[in-house]
């Protein structure tokens, strides 16, 4: 019996973030919020202009990269540099992540 190799199904329904009005969903609900705060409280009724204008901005970026907004959120989540110093909150010889933590030296 010759050797098939494993094939599984990949669907991009499971791949692609969700969007909402064409853009990352996160932003587009809080541009939305901020707006219709502005739009209500502050009676700025020119805001509207500026949340369309900025939800045109999201969803073409989205069309360009639509991991775009959570790459960064990831890259802001990350330290920027290590601090070697000991802090009072921290366990004995336990290194930050991806500086070398649980592995032996």
């Amino acid at each position: 019996m010759p050797y098939e190799p494993r094939a599984t199904p990949v669907f991009e329904a499971l791949i692609v973030p969700k969007l909402l009005a064409g853009a990352d969903r996160r932003l587009t609900i809080l541009n939305g919020t901020v707006a219709l705060g502005l739009l209500l409280a502050a009676g700025w009724w020119w805001w509207a202009g500026i949340a369309l204008a900025v939800q045109a901005l999201f969803k073409w970026l989205t069309a360009r990269d639509p991991h775009l907004f959570a790459a960064y959120r990831r890259y802001l989540a990350e330290g920027d540099v290590y601090d070697p110093f000991a802090r009072a909150f921290q366990r004995n010889n336990v290194r930050p992540e991806g500086f070398g933590r649980d592995t032996l030296c």
